[in-house]
């Protein structure tokens, strides 16, 4: 027995295509920043447009595309993707030379 599946009210995420999604969303957010829709499209990196860039992503990430996604879509690199979204893991960084600790005089060592 083969089982029907009703579709009429399934709704699909966008009826746009991911690049015309983009360049929408795009559109919208230069308006709001204030910045040339083109400027946000290219490596402009001016801290307006970075913050206009990095809310592009924001958007296509809250219609429910992976972080790879977003990356592919606005044509940037995964990790770049993941620091506007704020998902970028961070390395601990190695602990830098104590000076405090460094001593002088008779109870160094190498003063003998």
């Amino acid at each position: 027995m083969v089982e029907i599946i009703d579709t009429s009210n399934v709704v699909p995420i966008s009826p746009m295509t991911p690049r015309a999604l983009r360049r929408a969303i795009s559109e919208e957010v230069a308006i709001a920043y204030g910045v040339d829709p083109k400027l946000i499209e290219n490596g402009n990196r001016t801290l307006q447009v970075v913050d206009a860039r990095a809310e592009v992503a924001r958007r296509l990430r809250a219609m429910g595309m992976s972080e790879q996604r977003v990356a592919d879509v606005m044509h940037i690199q995964l990790k770049t993707a993941r620091s506007y979204l704020g998902t970028l893991p961070t390395r601990p960084c190695r602990a830098r030379y104590d000076f405090s600790t460094f001593k002088t005089g008779a109870n160094d060592a190498t003063d003998r």
